[in-house]
């Protein structure tokens, strides 16, 4: 299954970003990225739409069916 937290490492990776970096963009702790990307951690809507938007993907990408809505 295509979870929302390996979708987000696919994008960081492909983004060439680090944890900490990723982390720094949306303003969270470096262990809040790890928790969401193994699936510990269920992003609330707005910071689905800042990852999206700090690694430059639609929010779709992220999470096409809505799931964190």
């Amino acid at each position: 299954m295509d979870s929302l937290g390996r979708r987000v490492r696919e994008q960081r990776i492909r983004a060439g970003l680090t944890q900490q970096q990723l982390a720094d963009l949306v303003k969270r702790h470096r262990v809040t990225i790890t928790r969401i990307e193994i699936d510990k951690k269920r992003p609330s809507p707005l910071l689905v739409t800042s990852l999206a938007k700090a690694l430059n993907v639609s929010r779709d990408a992220l999470d096409p069916q809505g799931v964190t809505l």
